[in-house]
């Protein structure tokens, strides 16, 4: 982690809105880490989250065990699976290089808390 910028940095208004979608985090990170970043956006084989998923904050609780359902709740109270909707609970549930259907199957087998209500 980086320390916060010094007092008195100067951020180009043009690049914090063209370049970093008027973000600040890019101008607290280390040069080595945001040339490495830069890297990555630029690559061609690069893709955006959003462009294969969809993404968003969703919903804040501080109840995940109430609002998420193992699969075998799901079954137990008879939900049909049109009304089911695999989730991500929390970053600590992801797996640290990707996220994939064996990643989605084995929360399943392990009877994880990952199931939403789609209503």
């Amino acid at each position: 982690m980086s320390a916060p910028p010094q007092p008195g940095i100067k951020v180009s208004v043009r690049e914090w809105r063209e370049a970093w979608n008027r973000r600040l985090r890019p101008f607290i990170m280390s040069a080595a880490a945001l040339e490495l970043y830069r890297e990555a956006v630029l690559h061609p084989q690069t893709r955006r989250f959003g462009e294969i998923a969809s993404i968003g904050i969703g919903y804040v609780t501080g109840a995940n065990n109430f609002f998420h359902l193992r699969p075998s709740e799901a079954a137990l109270w008879g939900i049909p699976e049109v009304f089911l909707h695999p989730t991500v609970r929390n970053g600590r549930a992801l797996p640290p290089r990707q996220l994939t259907t064996k990643t989605c199957e084995r929360w399943y087998r392990n009877d994880d808390l990952v199931i939403l209500l789609r209503l």
